[in-house]
């Protein structure tokens, strides 16, 4: 092998760890600030509103009981309702 090789070899090798250990350096992952309760609340619902649909999904392709889906289902809205009155209360406040 020649010198270029070599170094072409050795640049891809630093890179491919450069960029693998690349994610232990940063500060941390950008979430809603703590302060802003609103937004948190909002994100809140949508995730609740995610696993309400990925939950019909799996009952629909047959991987759920009726009794586990509409059990689970139930806390699902209960939850979200619970979310939406926070947010609703946070806003009258405002």
């Amino acid at each position: 092998m020649d010198l270029v090789s070599l170094l072409l070899i050795f640049l891809m090798f630093v890179g491919s760890v450069g960029f693998v250990i690349q994610p232990l350096f940063k500060r941390s992952v950008s979430f809603p600030a703590e302060s802003d309760e609103l937004e948190l609340l909002k994100l809140k619902k949508r995730i609740i509103y995610r696993q309400i649909k990925e939950l019909e999904m799996d009952y629909e392709i047959g991987n759920l009981s009726q009794d586990d889906y509409l059990l689970t289902r139930n806390e699902l809205k209960r939850e979200v309702a619970k979310v939406i009155e926070k947010i609703k209360s946070y806003s009258r406040k405002k």
